[in-house]
């Protein structure tokens, strides 16, 4: 049976509920005020966003500060909410990542080392989290969906 919506178990229940009573459930809180303005998960249930997104915090970089720098490996994906920032690849700006664009993803989603050094142009402040892949035979849509919002992302930084 095909169906839109999650079903939890008792159990999934329960973690859900101690979720929310961590002292990072304010940040998640904060998230999901202003999810609908972050492309990148679009029409993913608030529920499966908090368990397929991890060690999810606000980060603040001053001007000229290296945020991700090439050839280190990490997943951690960024998504500015004020300021922008230099892409930078082999010592010279290739681009330029603005309010509301998320970077960092393709490390991320191919597991493979920083393609490009982004650095601060100015004060900037960004939503930095890391997506629990161990979940994803479990949160199948929630990870189709997810999937499919980067490849939108990815097109849309192909197209410009």
């Amino acid at each position: 049976m095909n169906t839109l919506f999650t079903v939890y178990t008792p159990q999934e229940i329960k973690t859900l509920i101690k979720l929310v009573d961590t002292p990072k459930s304010k940040t998640f809180e904060k998230l999901l005020s202003v999810k609908k303005y972050i492309k990148i998960f679009n029409e993913i249930d608030d529920f499966d966003l908090r368990r397929i997104i991890k060690d999810l915090e606000f980060k603040r970089f001053q001007k000229g500060e290296i945020v991700i720098e090439e050839g280190a490996v990490s997943d951690e994906i960024y998504y500015i909410l004020s300021g922008s920032c230099n892409v930078i690849a082999n010592r010279k700006i290739v681009g330029k990542i603005l309010t509301s664009h998320v970077f960092g993803e393709i490390a991320s989603l191919a597991k493979v080392p920083r393609t490009a050094t982004v650095r601060a142009f100015e004060e900037t402040t960004a939503l930095a989290f890391k997506i629990n892949y161990d979940l994803i035979k479990d949160y199948p849509l929630a990870f189709a969906i997810l999937y499919r919002n980067f490849t939108k992302e990815l097109i849309d930084k192909l197209v410009k």
